[in-house]
């Protein structure tokens, strides 16, 4: 998939519902992904933002209450909807960090009036990691791809 092809979706949704699930990966900034995004039909979720904080240590519990934190916002985004909203989600790593799946997003948000778009930072860290630490700067990206249904497995964005 395209830039132009994710505009042109973007522009028909905004003028109209679209049917069936629309789930995107965007590979690159936040600031040019909103840039061509109508700003009337945009909605953001950052991740971190409604992430447990402190006080759990095993990665079970923190995918758990991630996952409830997720259901509990698009709970509400839904209850709240009005006309067509693209969910642009922030923060995505800790999907992968903490190997949440992307059900919640299928059961509850997902209709003819809503579209996501899952943000992944393109971009190599810097910083310098002692030896014993691997960093592998595409795993969100590669665990993204692996969870998404067959059907959205094209719908990868990469900024230009």
């Amino acid at each position: 998939m395209t830039i132009v092809d994710l505009k042109e979706i973007a522009t028909k949704f905004k003028e109209r519902p679209l049917p069936g699930r629309k789930l995107y990966i965007w590979h690159g900034s936040k600031e040019k992904l909103l840039d061509y995004l109508p700003p009337d039909n945009v909605r953001e979720l950052d991740i971190l933002q409604i992430a447990p904080q402190g006080g759990i240590d095993e990665s079970t519990q923190i995918r758990k209450r991630v996952k409830k934190a997720i259901v509990q916002k698009l709970e509400e985004y839904i209850l709240n909807l009005r006309g067509q909203q693209i969910l642009v989600v922030l923060n995505v790593y800790l999907l992968a960090r903490y190997k949440v799946p992307l059900s919640s997003f299928y059961e509850i948000y997902f209709s003819d009036k809503t579209m996501v778009i899952l943000v992944v930072l393109k971009g190599k860290v810097d910083i310098r990691l002692p030896t014993y630490v691997s960093f592998e700067d595409n795993a969100t990206l590669k665990y993204l791809k692996k969870v998404l249904p067959e059907e959205h497995k094209s719908n990868v964005i990469e900024e230009v």
